[in-house]
């Protein structure tokens, strides 16, 4: 949705262009870090590989103010009445634990397609190719079959 001009105009003053970059910044430290973990359903399982591949774009010069520019842009406009005019099939898939995307949301967009198969992967999170990609290859490989 769009951003109301207020919050257009509070986001275009110069001490936001000055601050946004720096309160992002806190992705590359502890807020970061529960954004990470968000997205699975065990965050336990987390390898010190992902975790390290998950930081990298972090060590990217700018960033931040690259984040914060994307920030700043509006919402893509509503799907509500757009989606059933796509004529082709299409696979969903989501963890059954997402926590970042409530799984309504996926249900609700699987329901608005005109040919969509929902395929939800139970004991996984938002991350679904990360925490589950066995899962996930078997989803897409089925469904391809098909």
């Amino acid at each position: 949705q769009k951003r109301s001009w207020f919050s257009r105009l509070i986001m275009s003053t110069p001490q936001m262009r000055r601050l946004g970059p720096v309160l992002l910044r806190q992705l590359a430290s502890e807020p970061g870090q529960r954004l990470l973990w968000a997205g699975w359903y065990d965050p336990s399982q987390i390898t010190p590989e992902q975790e390290a591949l998950f930081r990298e774009p972090f060590t990217v010069e700018g960033w931040d103010v690259a984040l914060w520019r994307l920030s700043q842009a509006d919402a893509p406009g509503d799907l509500d009445g757009q989606l059933g005019g796509l004529d082709l099939p299409v696979l969903v898939v989501a963890g059954q634990e997402d926590g970042v995307v409530p799984v309504e949301q996926s249900e609700r967009l699987a329901a608005q397609l005109p040919d969509a198969e929902l395929v939800m992967v139970p004991m996984c999170g938002h991350a679904v190719q990360e925490e589950c990609p066995e899962e996930l290859a078997s989803a897409v490989t089925d469904w391809l079959a098909e």
